[in-house]
């Protein structure tokens, strides 16, 4: 298995078992292209090994994965579009960044 697939047992590992810390860190892996997440596999190895262990034990169901960190990047999005002064309804519809928020961890810069 390589790095980015352990990313996604990783990931969501973190969401659905870890403290405050680890699932914000979770959730940016999610977001994180492979530089990125190469970054935070060295940075914290231990974590990314006991997590990814814990990923591997809990066999997701087929899409789990993705619906729950979509979910979250949802909630993050739109929380970040009404920091950035868009309104409700805009803010409701940010799950595709269409709103491009300068902050938006979700953008791609």
């Amino acid at each position: 298995m390589d790095i980015m697939e352990e990313k996604q047992r990783v990931a969501y590992a973190m969401v659905v078992y870890g403290g405050d810390f680890c699932k914000h860190l979770g959730e940016a892996l999610y977001a994180a292209d492979s530089e990125n997440t190469q970054k935070i596999h060295d940075t914290w190895p231990e974590d990314w090994a006991r997590f990814l262990e814990m990923g591997r034990k809990k066999e997701p169901a087929v899409g789990e994965i993705t619906a729950s960190m979509r979910i979250k990047q949802m909630r993050a999005c739109t929380k970040e579009a009404k920091k950035n002064g868009h309104t409700a309804e805009e803010a409701k519809n940010c799950d595709d960044c269409s709103l491009e928020c300068p902050e938006c961890p979700f953008v791609t810069k």
